[in-house]
């Protein structure tokens, strides 16, 4: 086992990316964030658009300066962001125009479009998707409806991350973990659905070839050598999904629990085989990948989201308000019983958050919450139990309990937030680690490496590496009745 390696994982999210290095020692990994940049999101006539060639370079600026600055030789590097972005290449392996950024649902034509000429139960049975616009696949089929020029000239796809590792180091190839979030992979095989690609004309081409996670693409390429550090360093197919890295974290290859809190939250399990039953639409879950090939039944809903907006609020009339002041004023806040559902479209496009949630307070016939430590801990109540409603049917779904749930992410770190979950759900809560997604794909790596074998002997490096908190239930009775009280007024 090599004492000494060096990695950067690069964790690109909606509002900026990060590099984080991570040196293993033998026992421990060490990691260190040496920098970031914006994402770069701009909106042109009402469309949101990634700038992924300022991502590039800002992506190699980082890696040249880290390895210069640490005066460290780099063994590889990795990359893990949100899923269904996509970019469209020409027959030159050019990029044709800007990737736009697919968080902004489209119009209702696009679902009716894709039910009329293909079927959302058929595209279910085959993907195991929910039919949400946002993912790649209804992007495509707007431009096929739309008879778009782009998608007549398009001979290759790649999911951003993918893109980005293809001009790293000049391979073209789909990571199992990523491709699946565009909705158009066969949940059984693991592979691209060949009826899905007929149905919007594609050929076999189009779509690069599924590669397994843990695939090393070769070094990088000569043009992006220009630092000796950099001599031997490898590009590595690390999952490059951010949730389905952050899993990593917990071992791999068996079924956990698990719920991870950032600006959005998504509350699952990791499983062998998908799920396609009709039960799994009705309840909101949907199949995605995770490493070794399984399957993450995956339930997304906004996380941190709305208190981020409230407290964009509160800031205007208090520069000191932050998460740790907040999370205390909401946990010596009685608790007055008031919910909101965070995934209510109710709550989308709020130009003032706190006056939204008053309202719908109003609108409920609930308490109406005044002070920041009310609304805070309604939030904060609000997500546990969403997470109560929500596991409560995944273990109806898969016929069986959990015991734990791992907690993961930024929310980790909200003490207050992860004794309600405890509570909501009566299981013992395993926060951590806080940065779980940029740890998971330096795991990928070493995997990669041969330096650590999947399993005991990742979650024991995780362990060792960083810190852990459990929080154990108590006073269950409670969110029992208050879970029966938000059905009784359909909030949930």
């Amino acid at each position: 086992m090599n004492s000494n390696r060096n990695c950067i994982a690069f964790d690109i999210g909606g509002s900026r990316g990060r590099c984080v290095l991570g040196q293993f020692d033998g026992n421990r990994l060490h990691i260190k964030e040496t920098g970031s940049f914006p994402s770069l999101l701009a909106s042109i006539k009402g469309i949101l658009y990634w700038d992924i060639v300022y991502q590039f370079e800002a992506l190699k600026d980082l890696l040249h300066k880290t390895c210069t600055q640490e005066n460290a030789d780099l063994d590889s590097i990795g990359i893990d962001s949100m899923g269904v972005n996509f970019a469209l290449l020409d027959q030159n392996q050019s990029l044709i125009g800007i990737p736009f950024c697919t968080r902004v649902f489209q119009q209702q034509s696009v679902l009716n479009y894709v039910d009329n000429k293909f079927g959302l139960d058929r595209l279910f049975s085959i993907a195991g998707m929910q039919p949400q616009k946002l993912n790649s696949l209804y992007f495509l089929a707007e431009m096929k409806m739309n008879k778009s020029p782009t998608i007549s000239i398009a001979k290759h796809f790649l999911m951003l991350p993918d893109l980005l590792n293809y001009w790293l180091s000049g391979e073209m190839a789909s990571e199992y973990c990523i491709a699946s979030t565009s909705a158009m992979l066969d949940a059984k095989s693991r592979n691209w659905s060949r009826e899905i690609l007929d149905f919007l004309e594609l050929d076999n081409s189009f779509c690069s070839p599924i590669i397994n996670t843990f695939t090393s693409l070769g070094k990088l390429s000569v043009d992006n050598i220009a630092n000796h550090h950099l001599n031997k360093t490898v590009v590595i197919e690390s999952p490059m999904h951010d949730t389905a890295a952050s899993l990593l974290c917990l071992g791999g290859n068996t079924d956990k629990l698990f719920i991870s809190i950032g600006t959005w939250g998504i509350i699952g399990a990791e499983l062998a085989d998908p799920v396609l039953s009709k039960d799994v639409i009705d309840a909101g879950f949907t199949n995605e990948g995770a490493a070794y090939k399984r399957i993450r039944l995956d339930y997304n809903a906004p996380g941190t989201s709305l208190l981020r907006c409230c407290m964009a609020e509160w800031k205007k009339t208090d520069l000191y308000v932050n998460y740790t002041n907040i999370s205390l004023e909401a946990s010596s806040t009685e608790c007055q019983h008031i919910f909101i559902n965070p995934r209510s479209n109710y709550f989308f496009a709020s130009n003032n958050m706190v006056k939204t949630i008053q309202s719908y307070c109003l609108e409920t016939n609930q308490i109406i919450p005044t002070t920041r430590g009310q609304i805070a801990r309604l939030l904060t109540e609000s997500w546990a139990m969403c997470c109560k409603v929500t596991i409560t049917k995944l273990e109806k779904l898969l016929h069986r309990s959990f015991h734990e749930v791992y907690v993961m992410g930024g929310g980790c770190q909200d003490a207050f937030m992860c004794q309600c979950i405890a509570n909501a759900l009566n299981k013992t809560v395993i926060a951590g680690p806080v940065e779980a997604s940029s740890i998971g794909n330096l795991l990928g790596q070493l995997i990669t490496l041969g330096e650590i074998k999947p399993g005991y002997e990742t979650m024991s490096l995780v362990i060792n590496s960083f810190i852990k908190k459990e929080y154990y239930p108590t006073d269950c009775d409670r969110w029992d009745d208050d879970m029966n009280y938000c059905l009784s007024k359909h909030i949930f």
